[in-house]
C-alpha cells in the first residue's frame, strides 16, 4: 500500500466542542484579549501550549499548569490564531 500520499488532516473549527471529544477547549471564541484555556489533563512532565499566527510563527509561548487556565493574548493584534497543546490543534480568533 503506497501511503506517499496521505495527509493529516486536524480540526481547527471554531465550532463548539465537548473536551471530553478533543481533551481541549477554549473559550469565548472569538475573545476579547482573555480566554480560559481548558484540558483533560495535566502532563507529568512539562507542558506548553503554543500560538501560532496564520503564518505559522510562534507568537505566545506559556506552560500549563492547571486543567483550566485563563489566558491573557491582549498583547497580540485582532486576528486568528491557532492554540496547540500536545497533539490538539484549534482555532483561535481575537477581536479586541
Amino acid at each position: 500500500m503506497d501511503t506517499s500520499a496521505c495527509m493529516m488532516i486536524l480540526n481547527v473549527g471554531v465550532g463548539e466542542q465537548s473536551i471530553e471529544k478533543s481533551g481541549m477547549n477554549l473559550y469565548p471564541n472569538p475573545n476579547k484579549g482573555i480566554f480560559t484555556l481548558e484540558v483533560d489533563h495535566i502532563p507529568l512532565e512539562n507542558s506548553s501550549v503554543l500560538i501560532y499566527d496564520l503564518s505559522g510563527l510562534v507568537v505566545k509561548e506559556l506552560s500549563l499548569t492547571q486543567v483550566q487556565q485563563n489566558v491573557d493574548v491582549s498583547d497580540l493584534a485582532d486576528g486568528v490564531y491557532f492554540v496547540r497543546w500536545e497533539r490538539q490543534t484549534m482555532k483561535m480568533i481575537l477581536n479586541q
